[in-house]
């Protein structure tokens, strides 16, 4: 009975919710294992996310995308532009 009870409040809380988009996988990771991280990793992530967040706009036209979206054309994708979008924005300075 316990279980279930616990399953009821985290359903009414919406923290029973499966990760379904990288911004919720992104959300759910800074509140579960920032803690555990030394500063200049969260230094690191934060650029990280904000490299993420500035692709999937670029690459889907929208603010997030499904965990089921991403696939081995995505990530070889991603791995270059971080690089290119530090070119570009010097090149606009």
């Amino acid at each position: 009975m316990l279980v279930f009870g616990l399953a009821v409040k985290q359903r009414y809380l919406e923290k029973d919710k499966a990760v379904f988009t990288c911004m919720d996988l992104i959300r759910y990771h800074k509140e579960n294992e920032f803690k555990k991280l030394a500063p200049g990793t969260i230094k690191n992530y934060s650029a990280t996310e904000k490299y993420i967040c500035q692709f999937i706009k670029k690459q889907f036209k929208s603010h997030d995308v499904y965990l089921a979206q991403i696939d081995y054309s995505f990530i070889v994708k991603f791995e270059n532009y971080p690089q290119l979008a530090i070119v570009l924005f010097t090149c606009r300075l």
